[in-house]
């Protein structure tokens, strides 16, 4: 929603930001987006899963189809020591629709100020925090699943 009015009935609901904090081990959690004044609903899963790959794991974010066209932001957050190792949405690999904001080791942010727990699109993460990949769907009404693996960092010092 915009920032440019306060009144929910006078906001632009057109892109939605979903905030994600995968889980560290297998799990599933579902919600559902009812449109307002309507029984409509869009169906919002976010799953944690195995992976047969060592230090890895998948985190999977389906947004089921809309009864309104919509542009999707999913901010995920990683752990401080993961990195993405791929992303696909819809089963196609890309990389040019994920941003990775970080902060410095020092806690100074790269691409912007810390907006706080509530900073939507751009905000980067709290000092010593792990990165934000910023995933844009596609924008429509139809359903969309992100796969995006996360490889854990292994830090050795000399």
């Amino acid at each position: 929603a915009d920032r440019d009015t306060l009144r929910v009935d006078d906001q632009d609901w057109s892109t939605l930001l979903l905030e994600a904090h995968p889980a560290r081990h297998a799990d599933q959690t579902l919600r559902a987006l009812v449109e307002r004044g309507s029984s409509a609903r869009t169906l919002l899963a976010l799953s944690t899963l195995p992976s047969p790959v060592r230090n890895t794991r998948t985190v999977r974010l389906e947004v089921g189809a809309a009864p309104v066209e919509r542009t999707w932001v999913a901010r995920v957050h990683l752990r401080p020591t993961e990195r993405i190792a791929s992303c696909k949405i819809d089963g196609v690999e890309v990389r040019s629709t994920v941003r990775l904001l970080t902060t410095h080791g020092d806690g100074v942010a790269v691409a912007g100020p810390f907006g706080g727990p509530f900073g939507g699109l751009g905000a980067t993460p709290p000092p010593l925090a792990g990165p934000i990949a910023e995933v844009d769907l596609p924008r429509g009404a139809a359903a969309h699943q992100v796969d995006l693996v996360l490889e854990q960092v292994i830090m050795v010092e000399v």
